[in-house]
């Protein structure tokens, strides 16, 4: 990728008919010159609080959202899509929506001769046996097959009040569970990247680590959260 390219990175905007504000700042932010112009955005996850499948994208208060990243790629912006822990069910009925490319749980990207590594974030948190259990759960064919099956009230009241019971349970874990590890990261660090970028912490972070490599972990949008911008060879954070 060249040095001229213009790249944003963002997660965790949590999207939903709840928060009506969020909504309306992630549309505002799609409007903004720096969104406009950037020849790529890369989505780390839970770009919506909750996703019930295909039959989400048929709701009036999604309409907006979607249209707007369906312009956006119709103009010819690259907006790619990583699964986030609220929203693994987005699949190709929302690819076909908004033109938005899936990517699955993590992606590889070169950038210039820096080698980056994409995920959500919850798969570095690796003490989190709990969540690592309910994750392989949860996103087995079997269950994601018989929750798309049901009706869209009945399978939109069970994401939201499963919603509500992460929320509660998340807020009582030990810190450590709730963390990336050193470990995990140090390990794909050691597979040969040089840049890792993720969310899911809900926390703006910039570590550096030995030989030049870098951890960056983004904010929850519209709470102080952070964006992360490539241009000119460089990362800089920049608060939504």
């Amino acid at each position: 990728m060249n040095m001229d390219k213009h790249v944003i990175f963002l997660s965790d905007a949590h999207l939903s008919i709840g928060y009506p504000q969020r909504m309306a700042k992630m549309l505002d932010f799609m409007l903004s010159p720096e969104f406009r112009s950037a020849s790529a955005v890369y989505i780390l996850g839970d770009l919506f609080d909750f996703w019930i499948g295909p039959k989400h994208i048929e709701l009036t208060d999604y309409q907006d959202i979607i249209s707007s990243l369906k312009r956006r790629t119709q103009n010819g912006q690259q907006i790619n899509f990583i699964y986030g822990n609220r929203d693994f069910l987005v699949d190709k009925s929302f690819a076909k929506a908004t033109g938005v490319k899936i990517l699955g749980d993590s992606a590889d990207l070169q950038l210039d001769d820096k080698k980056v590594w994409l995920t959500h974030g919850d798969l570095l948190c690796t003490l989190d046996k709990g969540y690592r259990s309910y994750r392989r759960l949860a996103r087995s064919e079997l269950i994601k097959s018989a929750y798309k099956s049901i009706p869209q009230k009945a399978s939109y009241g069970i994401g939201k009040s499963l919603r509500g019971l992460s929320t509660h349970l998340v807020k009582q874990k030990p810190d450590p569970e709730r963390n990336i590890t050193p470990k995990a990261v140090e390990a794909t660090f050691k597979k040969g990247y040089d840049i890792i970028i993720c969310g899911h912490v809900h926390r703006n972070g910039v570590e550096n680590h030995p030989n030049g490599k870098t951890l960056y972990t983004l904010g929850s949008f519209g709470e102080g959260g952070h964006y992360l911008i490539y241009q000119n060879g460089s990362f800089t954070p920049s608060v939504f």
